[in-house]
């Protein structure tokens, strides 16, 4: 039975209401949660992910891992090495972050410790290297010292590459790239993306 009208009351909207958007869902009508793209996980920052493993898609004696994900586009890294300060200003205005509870079993979750423990250590070896630098300049000939210097250095930036190319990677996920609060997460297990393909929110 229709209200009798009154005078005094707020105007109503003339338009069905909008449409609920899923839990995690960026700014827009319809827009899911997260989605498979290709061999990527694109998620919005905070977007909840249902219980399979990232890393090996595991069900099972799941744990959930905070990771806050940080991005820059790949020619900034380029811009730091020709200037440092130029690179580093670049770094810090185009930088974008982002944050999702991350699923992982409990042995996945391990794999993921230690290598966070194996960048944070190749990465600490700059303070042994530099002072073996000095050493070798002052003890070795000129002609050979700071080849030798060099050298050492190299093989540092080229131990951290590797360290976390291979080894990390293995055993985390990273951002490939961040962008109106959208994270598309690479190194996500196939198994995994094909059970979150099939749980995804449908916009």
């Amino acid at each position: 039975m229709s209200q009798p009208y009154n005078p005094y009351a707020p105007p109503q909207p003339q338009y069905p209401q909008a449409q609920q958007q899923p839990y995690g869902a960026p700014p827009g009508w319809g827009a899911a949660a997260y989605q498979i793209v290709g061999s990527n996980l694109v998620a919005t920052s905070g977007a909840p992910l249902p219980d399979v493993c990232l890393k090996c898609g595991a069900r099972t004696n799941l744990v959930r891992k905070r990771k806050k994900f940080q991005w820059v586009p790949q020619w900034t890294y380029v811009l730091l090495v020709l200037s440092l300060l130029l690179g580093a200003i670049a770094m810090a205005i185009l930088q974008k972050r982002g944050t999702l509870d991350l699923p992982l079993c409990a042995s996945c979750k391990t794999r993921w410790t230690h290598a966070t423990i194996a960048i944070v250590l190749t990465v600490l070896g700059i303070l042994v290297v530099l002072p073996l630098v000095g050493v070798v300049a002052a003890v070795l000939p000129e002609d050979s010292g700071p080849i030798v210097a060099v050298m050492l250095m190299v093989a540092w930036l080229v131990a951290v590459v590797v360290v976390s190319r291979v080894y990390v990677r293995a055993r985390t996920v990273w951002a490939k790239r961040i962008e109106n609060n959208s994270i598309t997460v690479a190194g996500v297990h196939p198994t995994a993306l094909a059970a979150l393909a099939a749980e995804a929110p449908r916009g």
